[in-house]
């Protein structure tokens, strides 16, 4: 599959953001007009990442090859990431993080581990034909006790 540069162009845009966000962030409580940039940086950078990842997301047609490339490109880097943020923190600190004490991802890989619940559900979605699966999952997503269907 050919690589779309517009793609490569907006993910690239969006990383800036992210980091120009974080850079800004200090400053929010002390000046309305970068609050009012800060929030506008996330009102709409987290769901393009999501579209853009959902878009390229790709099934492959076998379950085998489809399960390795998930495991290594998302769940090996999140065990390897959260294994060297956890390490740093024990030695630096003595004790564990509040986020190994949550079972929560650290800090800044949150994403990774939103991506493998995106992964699982598009999969999901992709091999269940059903119409009340489609209903239920939209029903719960959005918050609804039940379908109407």
């Amino acid at each position: 599959m050919l690589r779309n540069k517009r793609f490569d162009e907006a993910k690239g845009i969006l990383i800036l953001l992210v980091v120009f966000g974080h850079l800004i962030e200090p400053q929010i409580s002390n000046s309305l007009p970068v609050r009012r940039v800060y929030e506008f940086i996330y009102l709409f950078h987290m769901p393009a990442f999501v579209f853009i990842s959902g878009y390229l997301f790709k099934i492959e047609s076998e379950t085998r090859t489809h399960c390795v490339r998930i495991i290594q490109n998302l769940v090996m880097p999140l065990v390897m990431f959260e294994a060297i943020y956890e390490g740093y923190t024990i030695l630096t600190t003595g004790r564990p993080s509040v986020y190994f004490l949550d079972f929560a991802p650290y800090w800044t890989l949150w994403y990774l581990l939103s991506l493998i619940f995106l992964v699982d559900c598009l999969t999901t979605c992709a091999n269940t034909k059903s119409t009340y699966f489609y209903s239920n999952f939209h029903c719960v997503s959005l918050g609804e006790e039940e379908s109407p269907v």
